[in-house]
């Protein structure tokens, strides 16, 4: 089974590198990925275990943004706990 979400912002094309969240880290203790841009996760969940692919777009501002993976994460239900893949 897989899911399609999409996130967005007003930040234009955003910044290059994290967003700056004061305390973000340990507020947020779980968070594998702070990034500026806007894009779209896909998610596959299998019997043992659930993906997610992050796509972000590089710009918005004009046509031709490219599109690339941010980053690849995992939870399985044996441990439960969130790896980043990629």
């Amino acid at each position: 089974m897989r899911y399609f979400l999409c996130f967005s912002g007003s930040g234009g094309d955003g910044m290059e590198g994290p967003m700056r969240w004061d305390n973000m880290l340990a507020d947020n203790p779980h968070c594998v990925l702070n990034l500026d841009k806007l894009g779209y996760q896909i998610m596959s969940f299998g019997q043992h275990e659930m993906e997610c692919e992050v796509k972000i777009v590089d710009t918005i501002s004009k046509p031709g943004g490219k599109l690339s993976t941010a980053a690849r994460c995992r939870v399985n239900n044996r441990d439960q706990k969130l790896q980043r893949l990629s």
